[in-house]
This record gives C-alpha cells, structure tokens and sequence, in this order.
C-alpha cells in the first residue's frame, strides 16, 4: 500500500513528527536521528479513536475500540489507552509515561480494580487479546539510550536510514534490540522490527497509510505482526482531534483510565 508522505507525522499513543536532518553535508550518527524526531513530538494534546483488528480463537476476525489519549509536555509524553467496545473488555485501560528524570513506566487498570504498575516480567503481555503488547504502545525504543546507524535500504520506494537501537544496562524490555527504518527526506519511521535475546525477530511494526490533518501527516493505519504467533493486528485511526485542556486526572497513575468526550470541529468528524 502507498504510503503519502509529505511535512510532517505524529504518531498518536503513539505521535510522530517529522524534522529537519542534521548539519548538512555531515552524515547523522543514529542518536542523532532518533533526537531528532522525539524533538519534533507535538507540544500539544490529543485524542483519537481506533480500531484494533485481529484473528479471534473462531479463525474470525475480531476487533477492540479504543480511545487513545496522548500528552506532550516538552520532554515529558504520556499516553493512555481504554478499551470502550466491547462490553465486556470496557474500561481496561493503560497508562504509559517517560520523563528524563523518571524514565519509563506503565501502569495497567482494570475495572473495578485499583490501578498498578507493571513489573518487567508482565511488559510482554497482551493488551485486551491483540498483539500489542503493553510495551508496544509508546514506541518507548526511541527512548533507549543507545542507536547505532548501521547503513541505509529503500522501502517502499523511499530511501531510509536503518538504525539498530539497544536498552540501556538494566533497563526492563521485552527486546534486545530494535530495528528501525526512518525516511531519510522526512526522517519519518517507516518500520520497526523487535528482537529477542536470541536474535530472533518478534514483531514488525508496519505503518502502511498516513493521513493529513490539520496540517500535520499523522499515522492511519499500521500493522503490528506477530512473528511468533503467526498473526497480525491492524491499527486503525477513525477519529481525531487535538486538544489542550484535557484534565491532568487523564494522565495520572491513580486516576486514569476515564473516557474523554470528543468535540470534533464541523465537517472533520471522520478521519
């Protein structure tokens, strides 16, 4: 599928935009690419809706709506997602935060339960039966401390950079390392691919179609690929909006999980 590139992408739970290169004439070293397009994250916050489909234990596909809210405060992102379809999964929810100071961590609510944070043994897990993973998310590999340019492939017709990005020493992850391929025009990530200890690669992360949106490209479809299981979940954006006064409660660790009203401008309902 053709990918439309052009100015700039977010990736909303996770939101992405794109940047301009390093001095030019001089070749980018990989941590410098990846400080590049967290730079560029929206100072601003978001709200969409999105569809998760993937095969159901039937052989039928199946799907889980969520709503993803995202804040961006300079070099602070949180991100939460709640499950509101089906009924019976409604009201899970995940919150993801990074900080300098603090560094990562995740936090899962369950209704009827008091919120808690995931240890590092539970990062690999299965949010509401998909294939995302509650690490999967946040993208949280961009914020790994060390990135390595290690050549440059084309895909998709567009030349990239293929950055392999490793955590830090101690650093819970359910990869040993990751696999970027950033456009090299609009340093935009195109795809990522995660490994485990082994080296053998576990999920794909495929983003297949953008779209623009209040004069930003934002991302409109993705595919994660569950290399181990043998299965695919697709990522659908259907709704939009940015925001700037959502309630701190949305984002704070004994609080989140609340389901946010949108407030669509006339005429941009769908997205």
């Amino acid at each position: 599928m053709r990918v439309q590139m052009k100015a700039r992408i977010a990736l909303i739970i996770i939101a992405l935009f794109s940047c301009s290169h390093p001095a030019s004439g001089q070749q980018p070293t990989g941590k410098q690419i990846i400080d590049s397009v967290l730079a560029s994250f929206p100072q601003k916050d978001f709200l969409c809706e999105a569809r998760l489909s993937f095969p159901g234990d039937s052989g039928r596909d199946t799907s889980v709506t969520v709503q993803l809210q995202t804040r961006n405060s300079g070099q602070s992102i949180a991100s939460v997602i709640v499950v509101t379809w089906p009924t019976n999964l409604a009201g899970n929810a995940l919150l993801t935060t990074f900080d300098p100071t603090h560094g990562p961590a995740i936090h899962q609510r369950l209704p009827g339960q008091q919120p808690r944070r995931l240890d590092a043994a539970e990062l690999g897990q299965s949010f509401a039966g998909t294939d995302f993973a509650f690490e999967d998310f946040n993208f949280g590999f961009l914020r790994w401390p060390e990135h390595k340019l290690t050549g440059e492939k084309r895909r998709q017709a567009r030349d990239c950079y293929v950055i392999e990005s490793v955590p830090g020493e101690g650093q819970s992850a359910q990869y040993a390392k990751v696999v970027s391929w950033i456009d090299k025009e609009n340093l935009l990530l195109m795809l990522a691919e995660g490994y485990d200890r082994d080296g053998k690669l576990r999920k794909v992360f495929d983003i297949r179609t953008l779209k623009q949106f209040e004069g930003g490209w934002f991302i409109k479809t993705m595919k994660l690929k569950n290399v181990a299981a043998g299965r695919t979940t697709k990522l659908e954006i259907t709704q939009f909006e940015q925001a700037t006064n959502l309630d701190g409660r949305y984002f704070a660790p004994e609080s989140f999980g609340r389901v946010a009203a949108f407030k669509f401008p006339q005429g941009s309902k769908n997205f």
